[in-house]
């Protein structure tokens, strides 16, 4: 009986298999389904990595498909570099502001505070000093929390949008 050597279908980066496709190319990007890592989306001719199958529409190395930022190249600073998404001083600071809110709310204030702070450190905001003042009010520490809070109702946000902070409308 002749032996028959049988390939294991190989994973792609979309969750579908390399199996045989009869030369099928679902996505119709001329790259066959069997050597598309992308089969059901089409790729984008740019002559930046044409061969695998996958659009890359920011060229960043990151295929669309698991680029977080498709519209925004990677900066490739060795700081999650495989996301997709450049690593400005805006991405960085809402990271640290929805660190600081996860924080907040498993009442982790000194996790809170610090994150708040690194916010506010790379990127100046009215709303980070508005949780920068509660979150130090409830950690006790009603100095630091007049002077956020202070900071806060001196800003053009705070004037359009007034919210408040009853505890702390006494301030010195």
């Amino acid at each position: 009986m002749p032996v028959v050597d049988v390939a294991a279908p190989v994973a792609k980066t979309d969750g579908s298999t390399s199996e045989d496709t009869d030369g099928r190319d679902t996505d119709r990007d001329g790259i066959p389904d069997d050597r598309d890592h992308c089969p059901n989306e089409p790729e984008n001719r740019d002559s930046f990595a044409d061969d695998d199958g996958c659009p890359d529409l920011d060229n960043d190395g990151v295929a669309d498909v698991n680029d977080q930022c498709p519209d925004e190249p990677e900066n490739r600073d060795g700081r999650e570099d495989e996301d997709g998404c450049p690593e400005t001083p805006e991405v960085l600071a809402k990271r640290a502001f929805k660190e600081a809110i996860l924080a907040s709310q498993r009442g982790d204030l000194a996790v809170a505070r610090r994150q708040f702070e690194e916010a506010y450190r790379i990127l100046p905001g009215d709303l980070v000093l508005f949780h920068l003042a509660a979150t130090a009010l409830g950690q006790g520490d009603h100095d630091a929390a007049c002077r956020y809070y202070k900071q806060w109702q001196a800003s053009p946000r705070a004037q359009a949008k007034p919210q408040r902070i009853s505890a702390l409308d006494a301030c010195p």
